[in-house]
């Protein structure tokens, strides 16, 4: 019985030996939380999901990061992004308030959209350009949103911006003759018949003219303390992405669920 006994210590300290010890945290992938917005169809979704998301988690993923996603509305993601309070957002376009801020911007675009202008479908008017737009006009965007720098031009020129919540506003008031016209940022993912739809537009409204590209990007801001860290985890990732034709991939699915 006494040398069972003497036995057992011997054996526990041999099995405590052989079980794998905590994990060394200097092994563990290095952790990385930014902020995306929230309603951007069909680059970020509100349940998280989204063309963007897709690409920018996978560029991560390739870095060897562990990213997550904090979803809010975009007005929160950009001023939070100006003030320093994260490493990063998507998806941004430059605009001049951003001069002096630390911000700087992914080397390629997630992705582009196209001003296009639409029209009441009644409306006699045929303008081929922004400077056909005639003063006194009322044009919708979406407030807190970019556009090219000539729409914003056309305030210069008494045209009024009127600034709404979405797309589908601008387009029930056009379609109601409550504006003059309405710019939509769109891309090579939009269903226009279903986005037209959307607004209870329909037939209600036609397409005028493209007034000019957009670039969308993941934005860094380098004041931060992970800035640097999330802008270099970036690249490396998306130029994996490139090479490997990952990224095309992700664009073939996307297109397939969205253009139909």
């Amino acid at each position: 019985m006494m040398q069972i006994m003497n036995i057992r210590p011997a054996l526990l300290l041999f099995v405590l030996l052989l079980a794998p010890g905590p994990l060394d945290p200097a092994s563990a992938a290095p952790q990385l939380t930014i902020m995306v917005e929230d309603a951007s169809e069909p680059f970020s979704r509100p349940d998280g999901s989204g063309y963007a998301n897709d690409l920018v988690r996978a560029a991560y993923r390739a870095a060897g990061v562990d990213l997550r996603l904090s979803i809010v509305p975009y007005a929160r993601c950009r001023e939070y992004l100006k003030s320093a309070r994260i490493p990063a957002c998507f998806a941004m376009s430059w605009s001049k308030d951003l001069e002096d801020s630390g911000i700087v911007f992914s080397s390629r675009p997630l992705f582009e959209v196209d001003a296009d202008v639409f029209l009441n479908s009644a409306s006699r008017l045929r303008p081929q350009s922004l400077a056909d737009i005639k003063p006194g006009s009322t044009v919708g965007i979406i407030n807190g949103y970019e556009y090219p720098d000539q729409v914003y031009a056309m305030e210069k020129s008494r045209i009024l911006l009127e600034r709404n919540v979405d797309d589908a506003a601008n387009l029930k008031m056009l379609a109601n003759n409550r504006i003059d016209a309405a710019i939509l940022m769109l891309s090579e993912f939009d269903n226009l018949e279903r986005r037209l739809d959307t607004g209870e537009a329909g037939k209600s409204v036609r397409f005028a003219f493209r007034a000019g590209l957009m670039k969308s990007h993941i934005a860094f801001n380098l004041r931060n303390s992970q800035g640097q860290f999330a802008r270099d985890a970036f690249e490396k990732g998306y130029a994996s992405l490139v090479s490997n034709h990952e990224i095309d991939r992700i664009r073939q699915r996307w297109k397939k669920m969205t253009v139909r």
